[in-house]
């Protein structure tokens, strides 16, 4: 136990910037939605249409369960 593998840092490291591009391009999109005057909630229907769609625009993929280390897919 505690040992850490370069698989590991690998994983470690996509997560880290997966994780990155998604709070960059969730605080573009609430700049976005405030210049429409778009009310960003997760009530309001049309903040998380403009949310997935800008996700999908930018190809950000889902979250997601790895099944091993080597999982890219």
């Amino acid at each position: 136990m505690g040992l850490w593998t370069a698989a590991i840092a690998r994983r470690n490291r996509r997560n880290i910037d997966l994780v990155t591009r998604y709070c960059e391009a969730n605080q573009r999109a609430i700049e976005m939605a405030d210049d429409r005057r778009l009310w960003v909630s997760s009530k309001n229907p049309e903040w998380l249409e403009f949310w997935e769609n800008y996700k999908m625009e930018l190809g950000l993929p889902r979250f997601r369960m790895f099944l091993s280390l080597d999982d890219d897919s």
